[in-house]
């Protein structure tokens, strides 16, 4: 059973919702996923509270990350931290901005946004005021940095998610082993109909898979549940979704600290959301077609949708539990 990540244990694993027996780039990962998830900038309506996790996770990293204040911690645990001097906490912001200069990722891209630098730099500055370079692509800095990604060409529509964002895999059949992970368009081909999908660098790998709009389910901010007494009102983000053999699909929804998997009828889409799939239509025709969503009908239960140039019916009403991103 997968580990969940539990931020306000005193327990570093728990806390990265990894085992005892993680290797280093497990705790890599758990802790890329988390401190993009609760960075500040990414939490603007509850900074503060967002800044306390960004700690407790960076805390973690810090200490499980390095082998010697891993082993005290493995045998004494936080009291022998602090006897050794060797204790967590401290410097977040300089444990995330070395993280990333180290892997050479760019945590701006699809996370603030953009960002000011020039010379391969990204500057960001905190809510205390403190600028944080990230130097990227080479260069100097404590990482050797990647080449920057060269421009594709790709088709565009209302029917197509649009480069650079990001997106969860499911429904593989020939590579099963990346059902669930996260990757980042880089681009659509209309002749083939298949989308161009990095994955989540994982050290120096980096794969790049061709697949079919049925397999990506698009990691969308903004939703809104509606339906669901002590939900209803609340916004999240699909963070993933649930799939389990004769199991009807579910959305994966970050709604603050809590998750909840939800059927599609009951996560609202944003308009102006691109590349929705229609699916359990009675209409064969209109099933596995694309488009964008235009307008909301709440009281209705429909989105009124767009579909590609030259498809059946321009524009089409569909219940929301026929609609997926």
């Amino acid at each position: 059973m997968a580990l969940v990540a539990n931020i306000d244990s005193d327990d570093y694993y728990k806390v990265l919702g990894i085992s005892r027996s993680a290797t280093d780039k497990e705790i890599a990962k758990a802790y890329r996923k988390l401190a993009l998830q609760y960075h500040p900038d990414k939490n603007p309506d509850d900074r503060e509270a967002a800044e306390e996790q960004f700690k407790k996770v960076s805390e973690a990293y810090e200490i499980l990350h390095d082998p010697e204040k891993k082993q005290i911690y493995d045998q004494h645990g936080k009291q022998g931290l602090e006897r050794g001097g060797g204790g967590g906490g401290g410097h977040a912001n300089d444990i995330f901005r070395h993280f990333f200069e180290q892997s050479g990722e760019d945590p701006f891209a699809g996370f603030f946004g953009g960002g000011g630098g020039r010379g391969g730099q990204r500057v960001m500055q905190t809510a205390d005021g403190q600028r944080i370079v990230f130097q990227m692509g080479g260069g100097g800095g404590c990482g050797h940095g990647r080449p920057a990604r060269p421009p594709r060409d790709s088709d565009t529509g209302p029917h197509v998610i649009p480069t650079d964002k990001r997106v969860c895999l499911y429904g593989l059949q020939g590579a099963a082993e990346h059902n669930g992970k996260e990757g980042t368009v880089l681009g659509y081909g209309e002749g083939k109909g298949r989308y161009t999908i990095q994955l989540a660098s994982e050290d120096d790998e980096e794969v790049e898979l061709a697949l079919k709009p049925q397999n990506l389910t698009q990691l969308v901010e903004g939703v809104e549940i509606v339906k669901l007494p002590g939900l209803a009102g609340s916004t999240g983000e699909i963070m993933g979704i649930k799939m389990s053999a004769g199991e009807p699909f579910k959305y994966t929804v970050l709604l603050g600290r809590q998750v909840a998997s939800l059927a599609p009828q009951y996560v609202l889409l944003p308009v102006g959301t691109l590349g929705v799939r229609l699916c359990g239509l009675s209409k064969p025709e209109l099933n596995d077609q694309r488009g964008k969503i235009l307008e909301i009908d709440k009281e209705a239960g429909r989105y009124t949708v767009l579909l590609a140039p030259g498809s059946e019916g321009r524009q089409v009403k569909v219940k929301f539990e026929n609609v997926r991103c």
